[in-house]
């Protein structure tokens, strides 16, 4: 996924993972809310992401104040 894909996701779309697998085939998220941007670090960016019932975390890029729990080029928009 690219940059400018990942700053126009909404809500309710489903990101598949290319590599990582569960028992089902590749792990899919849900985007949880509008991706998290910055002026002064226009490369840098944060999707909010929930997979499961309860499991949270964030897909990014950039030089962000917080861990990143899976780099944006390992995800593609299903």
């Amino acid at each position: 996924m690219t940059l400018q894909e990942a700053k126009n996701l909404k809500g309710y779309e489903t990101l598949e993972h290319k590599t990582k697998t569960n028992t089902r085939g590749l792990i899919r998220v849900k985007v949880n809310g509008r991706p998290k941007t910055w002026k002064t670090r226009p490369e840098a960016i944060r999707i909010p992401a929930k997979y499961g019932l309860y499991e949270f975390f964030q897909i990014g890029q950039g030089q962000t104040d917080k861990p990143i729990d899976s780099p944006l080029a390992d995800w593609r928009i299903v």
